[in-house]
């Protein structure tokens, strides 16, 4: 069953794993670079080098995503067997809170009800739903 902390822990997940594809970019976009040099200039050498260390950056880059996914993908999957049971309000707010990380404010206004009401509806969702 998921708890409060898994809530907490998706958003930054996603976060960290955009954080690293945008590092996968810049590595792919190196060793585009790095190869079209070598392939020019193959017999003056030192290329190689830095090509394998790209290639060894991006292999472990790209396992640390698929952890990092991995992890993430589990956590949604037991959040949204919770948020299942939820009244369509419920499950909305909790999607807003805690998978997109909007503010108090910002559900406000989109949800048109009070910060006291949703902070109360969220707590009565969290101690019934999310904690051991």
């Amino acid at each position: 069953m998921a708890k409060l902390e898994d809530l907490r822990k998706y958003y930054w997940l996603k976060k960290e794993v955009e954080r690293l594809e945008e590092k996968l970019l810049e590595i792919d976009t190196e060793l585009q670079h790095i190869t079209m040099r070598y392939t020019i200039n193959y017999t003056k050498g030192g290329t190689k080098d830095k090509l394998g260390d790209l290639i060894t950056k991006k292999v472990m880059l790209e396992e640390k995503i698929n952890k990092r996914l991995e992890e993430s993908y589990r956590i949604l999957a037991e959040i949204e067997e919770v948020i299942k049971a939820l009244e369509p309000r419920e499950r909305y707010l909790i999607r807003l809170r805690y998978l997109e990380n909007k503010n108090w404010f910002e559900i406000s206004g989109i949800m048109n009800y009070s910060i006291r009401h949703l902070k109360r509806i969220n707590k009565k969702i969290i101690n019934e739903y999310f904690n051991d």
